[in-house]
Formats: C-alpha cells, sequence, structure tokens
C-alpha cells in the first residue's frame, strides 16, 4: 500500500502542477482565439460577423498588435513552465520521485523478509514437533505426527503456500532492465 501511495503522491503532484499550468494558458489561448475571430482569420463564421470584423485599418493594427503581445505571454508562459517544472524536479519533487521509484523495490524486499521469515518459523515449528514425537508421551507423539504431516505435505511438498510467492518476490526484486 505504502508503495502505491508513494506512487499516487508523486503522480497527483505532478498532475496539479501541470493543470495549474493548464488553465493559465487556456484563458491566453481564448483571448488569442477571440483577437483570430476578430481579424477573420479563423474558418469559423459567425452570425454577426459583420459587426466584428474591422473595416477601419487602425482597428485592424489594434487587434493584431493586441494578439502579437498575447501570443509572446503565452509563449513566455509556457517557457516559465518548464523552468519551474525544472526546478521543482530539482527541489521538492526529487525527494517525491525517489521515495516513488524505492517504494516497490523496499515492498518487494519486505516481502521476501516477511516470507523467508515464516519458512524459517514453519522449518523450526517441524522441528520441535519432531523432537516431541521421538521424546514425548504416546498421545503426544500421534498429535504431533498429524501436525506434521499437515506441515509437510501443505507447505514443503506442495510448496503452494510459499513457493510460487517467493518466485514472484524475486522476479520483483529484479529490476525491469536487467530482465
Amino acid at each position: 500500500r505504502s508503495a502505491q501511495s508513494a506512487t499516487a503522491d508523486y503522480r497527483a503532484t505532478l498532475a496539479e502542477h501541470a493543470n495549474s499550468w493548464k488553465d493559465k494558458k487556456a484563458v491566453l489561448e481564448d483571448e488569442i482565439e477571440d483577437y483570430r475571430e476578430k481579424l477573420g482569420l479563423t474558418g469559423r463564421r459567425r452570425a454577426n460577423q459583420d459587426a466584428t470584423r474591422p473595416n477601419d485599418e487602425e482597428q485592424r493594427k489594434l487587434w493584431t498588435t493586441a494578439m502579437e503581445k498575447k501570443q509572446d505571454e503565452l509563449a513566455d508562459l509556457q517557457r516559465d513552465e518548464v523552468k519551474d517544472r525544472r526546478k521543482l524536479e530539482r527541489g521538492k519533487w526529487k525527494s517525491l520521485r525517489d521515495r516513488a521509484e524505492g517504494a516497490e523495490y523496499r515492498a518487494a524486499s519486505g516481502g521476501y523478509w516477511r516470507q523467508s521469515g515464516f519458512i524459517l518459523g514453519t522449518m523450526l515449528l517441524t522441528l520441535g514437533l519432531l523432537v516431541l514425537a521421538f521424546i514425548g508421551d504416546p498421545g503426544e507423539r500421534k498429535v504431533c505426527l498429524v501436525l506434521i504431516t499437515i506441515i509437510v505435505f501443505s507447505l514443503f511438498v506442495a510448496g503452494k503456500a510459499w513457493g510460487e510467492s517467493v518466485s514472484s518476490t524475486l522476479r520483483d526484486l529484479i529490476p525491469a532492465n536487467r530482465r
């Protein structure tokens, strides 16, 4: 869960940053599109086209100048977005990215050690039951032999309880580029 949480935090931060810049760019793009419509540079026809198309050359120049200014602002905004993203990737986002990248491997490694501990524990339990089966009373011997039989066949012979799990954990520990 922590691996998924760390990855989700990093992706949410990236998406939030992209959306904030996208909103700013959308406002400028809408303003530029309005000027393009006023100047008749779009393929769309509006019902009141004659009312918005400038007949006066001076008005066309003002709208063209304003549109070019908005286009320059949009280009500056896009450059600022790239600079801001690079700065954040080297600063604040670096720890989030590192945590997200390492979380999956830490989870797989922790799973490996938990499984190893489980296997070692069942081996010790089996050994203890085996010792008790040899030195215990006849009733204890029967119970120990039944328990040993259950453990041996369910865990060690069939291996269904842990064999596939261990192999999948080992696959997870090997990075994708080394497979």
